[in-house]
């Protein structure tokens, strides 16, 4: 008798162990809304910030290229012995960088053209139509007089950078 009584205990508890299990299986309707709740805050607050970060990126990059391309003009200038020419399209979104012989034509632009640049979709220098370095890799105007030039570049309709180019080929003020 002991026996049986203990055998239907123990199929009760198995029993009662089996309907807590099986009302702990799935999720309820609320978990799952705070869940996607939740999840949906952290999404709205991180595409800010993220679309923030790949803008500032672009502008980078859009900057490194042209102060990079503004350093190789000088090299090439200086190792040639030759005029160099950095000549803006009507956009100001691409240009083209060559090595020009006396005299200079400015409506014809470099005589060799070394590379072409296209800056990134948006972008834009303003200031000035070209940019002419002497053998010397000195900045000079069309007339072969030292001078210098501002350079604003232009993402869409915000300026964010700023660059004064001196006689010397120094750059500065980029932001």
């Amino acid at each position: 008798m002991v026996s049986v009584i203990s055998w239907d205990r123990h199929a009760r508890l198995t029993m009662r162990k089996e309907r807590i299990h099986n009302k702990c299986d799935g999720f309820t309707v609320l978990e799952m809304v705070t869940s996607l709740l939740i999840m949906g805050v952290i999404i709205g607050t991180t595409v800010p910030q993220f679309s923030a970060f790949t803008a500032s990126f672009e502008r980078r990059i859009a900057l490194d290229i042209f102060s990079s391309d503004l350093r190789r003009m000088r090299s090439e200038a200086i190792s040639s012995g030759m005029r160099a020419c950095l000549k803006f399209n009507v956009n100001a979104t691409a240009y083209d960088v060559g090595i020009d012989y006396l005299p200079y034509n400015p409506t014809l632009g470099p005589d060799t053209i070394l590379y072409s640049r296209s800056l990134p979709r948006g972008f834009r220098v303003t200031g000035a139509q070209e940019i002419i370095l002497d053998s010397r890799g000195f900045v000079i105007g069309t007339d072969g007089i030292s001078t210098s030039h501002t350079l604003n570049l232009v993402d869409g309709q915000i300026t964010f950078a700023i660059a004064t180019i001196s006689p010397i080929g120094i750059v500065r003020g980029v932001q």
